[in-house]
């Protein structure tokens, strides 16, 4: 039996709309898309992954709270055992939704913030982003959510604030924060391109992160979004052991919400069928992408000899194919 008879987790774009236009948007969310899935259809994949002890699932979008049903999905699945994950902007989380999320039966909400003030933040995610995200940590705090968490787009406008969000965050009550790379996708590549860092990247940001973390690991837990930070313990066996490679292929799969099943949380262009034609199964188990990520036999360049590729898979699948086209190339931000 393949080891990758299905995804441990599904992320589930229900809608493109969005209440913001942030300018790194990576799916170029804003207006809703002509063809969204209809809500039937929405219950009918919840009740296909379920059906197959598929359990852990990530709302998105756009902006999930813009559609009207969210709620009664969460509620769908929760109380059929699944672990719900909400991504949102936060804008929209007054107190009463908060308290509706929480009935609904959510497991975690992770809201965005991209500075620590409204100065940054707004440059990046729309005016009024900051205080409706604050406000929305706020009124998910007061209620008895316990896993409410901080996603963070880092770039070349916001680097120098990490620490200062994080400092926000704790304030805030928050626990766990995560650092997401500027995806040179959608929006991004007519309205941000200047501001994505280059070079050694994600060597600078383990750094910055490593040296917050010192100052605060009793606080909150921070982590960065890359197979790459295998490459910082390549002499302690044992982190390094805890490392895994790129979640393209082997745990994730993303429905788009048009119903294209994408492979990689933020490259939602990378499509390899739709669930209104194909069988969901069979292209997880046959699809001939996701069966050249799953060999690392197969990498090139540098990655071919590496003696850490077991724990990074190469780095990030999703960038290595932005950058170059090939989901086998190296990731250009490794510093090997």
């Amino acid at each position: 039996m393949t080891p990758f008879k299905y995804p441990s987790f599904v992320q589930l774009s229900i809608t493109n709309k969005c209440n913001l236009a942030c300018k790194h948007c990576f799916n170029d969310s804003g207006n809703a898309s002509s063809n969204e899935l209809k809500e039937e259809e929405i219950y009918e994949l919840l009740d296909y992954f379920l059906a197959k002890s598929i359990v852990c699932f990530t709302f998105g979008g756009g902006e999930p709270l813009v559609h009207p049903k969210i709620f009664e999905f969460i509620k769908y699945a929760s109380t059929r055992g699944g672990r719900i994950t909400l991504l949102s902007n936060g804008v929209l989380i007054d107190k009463k939704t908060a308290w509706k999320l929480y009935e609904s039966g959510v497991f975690r909400v992770r809201i965005s913030i991209d500075g620590s003030n409204k100065e940054i933040n707004d440059f990046i995610r729309s005016k009024g982003s900051f205080k409706g995200a604050v406000n929305a940590l706020r009124n998910l705090r007061e209620t008895p959510i316990e896993d409410v968490a901080v996603m963070t787009n880092v770039n070349k406008h916001n680097f120098s604030d990490l620490e200062n969000i994080v400092k926000l965050a704790i304030e805030m009550g928050v626990d766990d924060i995560k650092f997401i790379p500027t995806i040179l996708e959608g929006r991004a590549k007519r309205e941000f391109s200047s501001y994505v860092l280059e070079d050694n990247f994600y060597k600078t940001l383990l750094k910055k992160k490593n040296q917050i973390e010192k100052k605060y690991k009793d606080c909150i837990e921070i982590n960065v979004d890359s197979p790459l930070e295998a490459i910082t313990f390549k002499n302690d066996k044992e982190r390094l052991e805890e490392c895994g490679p790129c979640v393209m292929g082997r745990t994730f799969l993303g429905i788009g919400e048009s119903g294209d099943i994408f492979i990689c949380p933020m490259l939602e262009d990378v499509i390899i069928g739709n669930v209104r034609e194909d069988d969901i199964g069979f292209l997880w188990r046959n699809s001939p992408i996701l069966k050249k990520i799953r060999n690392q036999n197969l990498l090139k360049g540098k990655c071919q000899k590496c003696k850490i590729k077991k724990y990074c898979g190469g780095g990030c699948r999703g960038i290595a194919y932005l950058q170059s086209g090939d989901v086998l190339n190296p990731d250009p931000y490794c510093w090997l």
